[in-house]
């Protein structure tokens, strides 16, 4: 089926905000429960795909880019989210993976915890170079 322009860019910034709600209520979930009851490779799949999500999305609408596709985006995610400026989207980011970089302790957690590290690094790095 074909979406108009106008009607892609309302579903990218649905998505946008989905995903964004899912990363909330992730991040609420490790809080109310200990991050050793879920299953370590379980968890770097998530983080992971949170990660690549984060990465297409400064892509996509971080940017010195003031186009209209972008300017939906940020009505969703104002009135959704409160979300009015790329700079509140990247704070999510860095406190996002700020947490990705602190240790469980749990000897058994360690190659995922290392793989989680190196791709959030890269994440970082990919912010910094704008």
């Amino acid at each position: 089926m074909y979406q108009s322009k106008s009607e892609q860019d309302q579903v990218d910034g649905e998505f946008a905000c989905e995903v964004l709600g899912f990363i909330h209520e992730l991040q609420v979930w490790i809080v109310r429960r200990p991050l050793y009851l879920a299953s370590a490779d379980a968890h770097l799949y998530v983080q992971s795909a949170i990660i690549y999500f984060y990465t297409q999305f400064r892509t996509s609408y971080i940017s010195d880019n003031n186009s209209p596709k972008v300017a939906k985006v940020y009505t969703q995610l104002s009135s959704r989210w409160g979300l009015n400026t790329p700079d509140q989207v990247l704070d999510i980011i860095l406190n996002f993976s700020l947490n990705n970089l602190r240790s469980s302790g749990d000897s058994t957690w360690r190659k995922q915890e290392s793989q989680l590290i190196y791709r959030t690094l890269k994440l970082l790095s990919n912010l910094s170079t704008g």
